[in-house]
């Protein structure tokens, strides 16, 4: 367990969990403070259109695709997932429990 740093400064209390004793460490340890600062943003090097299907490989049959959207020479670019995206092959006994994929 990482706790606060040193009021003179220098170092960082340190304990290992379910031991009483902490310990001092030379350097100071500076860690995210929310749950989120922790997840890596980028875990592959691959864009949204690079994707063409997810996919879960177990005995469930969903999938998620990309729809392919007709454009003409006047329409701007769908930016928006909820469009670009679709839920297919979702047992009828389940729902989704928020309203985005």
């Amino acid at each position: 367990l990482v706790g606060n740093n040193a009021s003179s400064g220098a170092g960082t209390y340190i304990r290992v969990p379910g031991e009483e004793q902490s310990w001092l460490t030379k350097t100071d340890v500076s860690l995210p403070a929310s749950q989120s600062d922790w997840l890596r943003d980028d875990i592959l090097d691959i864009t949204v259109s690079d994707v063409a299907k997810v996919a879960r490989v177990d005995n469930e049959s969903w999938q998620i695709v990309a729809q392919q959207l007709p454009t003409d020479e006047e329409s701007e670019p769908q930016s928006d997932p909820e469009v670009l995206w679709q839920l297919v092959n979702m047992p009828e006994q389940r729902e989704l429990k928020y309203s985005g994929i």
